[in-house]
């Protein structure tokens, strides 16, 4: 993700309030784009689901998982106030960015909010509609099923396999797992 995010200003809540994300924050996970805003009557109905989606899935050893909240708010201090006081402890975009705001929107196809995609470092769409799998089946599921797509085409070890054990100690490429 650090491709997509690189030189962009990612914002962290800490105890005192907000500050800069680290710059690697985003290095080697699964990252959801949450588009989101203090405004809208829906989002306020959502976050709630997403902030209980997150806090269950980073529960589980070696996540991997992030998400980042796009604000389409009117004001820095709405974006400040919906961000503190209604998201998890997930990053947020710095909204003073409103150029690369709209060109997440324009490149995610975003026509409503609230709206989720989860993506590959370089901004390639794992999930296109990632609000319908974080409210149906479970953190568990949708989780994997991106963690799949995002380890898709890794080169791996072979161990283990019992119908075909000639293939174990042998190297091959990833394509799914269950």
């Amino acid at each position: 993700m650090a491709t997509l995010f690189q030189g962009r200003k990612l914002l962290m809540k800490h105890p005192g309030g907000v500050r800069p994300a680290p710059a690697d924050a985003l290095q080697g996970k699964v990252v959801l784009l949450y588009f989101s805003a203090s405004w809208c009557g829906p989002c306020h109905q959502f976050t709630p689901i997403l902030k209980d989606f997150y806090e269950e899935v980073t529960e589980q050893p070696d996540a991997n998982f992030e998400i980042v909240y796009v604000p389409g708010d009117r004001s820095v201090e709405e974006m400040m106030q919906y961000y503190q006081h209604e998201h998890a402890d997930y990053l947020a975009l710095d909204m003073s960015d409103a150029s690369f705001v709209q060109y997440l929107n324009q490149r995610y196809g975003v026509r409503g909010i609230p709206f989720c995609v989860v993506v590959q470092p370089d901004g390639t769409v794992i999930d296109g509609d990632a609000r319908t799998s974080v409210q149906s089946g479970g953190p568990s599921a949708a989780f994997r099923r991106w963690r799949v797509a995002w380890n898709s085409g890794t080169i791996v070890a072979i161990q283990g396999l019992v119908g075909a054990a000639q293939h174990n100690g042998k190297t091959g490429t990833l394509l799914s797992f269950d």
